[in-house]
């Protein structure tokens, strides 16, 4: 990677690239690396880390390198970091609207030309410097409930969406007695259906049905 490329870049950051444009194992390990030198984890005062579940975020490699260096390891619950992410809830979003403002700054100060690659990190950098502040980054851990914590951040018709897929699960020899099965010919398909006393369920193969019971 071209050194020019970082030019201007915030102080500390390091450019890495990859042939996806995507974060990878490699690259995720390669950034634990400058996380751990810029927090410095120790035994006594070791360092908590959320992320999401971003498969590179998950590789072997990676964990054991966190244990190694006391490095706790949170991942977000799949589908919530718009509620969960510090990040996305509250730095994100004012970061690319300041951006915007930079750039636009700088094609007022510079006539006749455009933005490339080379100006990105400067630009960068001034907006970064304005949103990336300890108050906004304390307003991100307590808007997503982290800290202080909150476990009234979701509401009940939050929740609500999940039960479409909730499926009857027996928990005791007594209710798997009250089981009974149904087979029902279809041609070239077979429909499953047991009842008990709660809960109605019909397992088709190859053909759907509207009603077998």
């Amino acid at each position: 990677m071209k050194g020019e490329l970082m030019d201007g870049a915030p102080t500390g950051s390091i450019g890495m690239t990859s042939d996806s444009g995507f974060i990878n194992t490699d690259l995720y390990l390669e950034w634990l690396h400058h996380f751990k030198d810029y927090t410095s984890p120790t035994v006594d005062n070791p360092v908590l880390l959320i992320i999401d579940n971003h498969s590179s975020h998950i590789s072997l490699q990676g964990t054991l390198y966190c244990r190694q260096h006391n490095i706790i390891v949170l991942t977000l619950p799949p589908h919530s970091s718009h509620k969960l992410q510090p990040l996305d809830k509250a730095i994100y979003s004012p970061l690319k609207s300041q951006y915007a403002i930079e750039a636009d700054k700088w094609m007022a100060q510079h006539p006749g030309r455009s933005i490339n690659q080379y100006q990105v990190p400067l630009i960068f950098n001034r907006a970064f410097l304005k949103i990336a502040t300890v108050g906004n980054a304390a307003s991100a851990f307590r808007v997503t409930g982290i800290y202080p914590f909150n476990d009234d951040l979701f509401t009940e018709a939050e929740f609500a969406p999940s039960s479409v897929t909730d499926m009857f699960c027996p928990t005791s020899d007594t209710v798997l007695q009250n089981f009974y099965f149904k087979f029902t010919w279809l041609g070239s398909s077979y429909c499953i259906c047991c009842t008990c006393s709660t809960r109605i369920g019909c397992f088709c193969v190859g053909r759907f049905i509207r009603n077998t019971i």
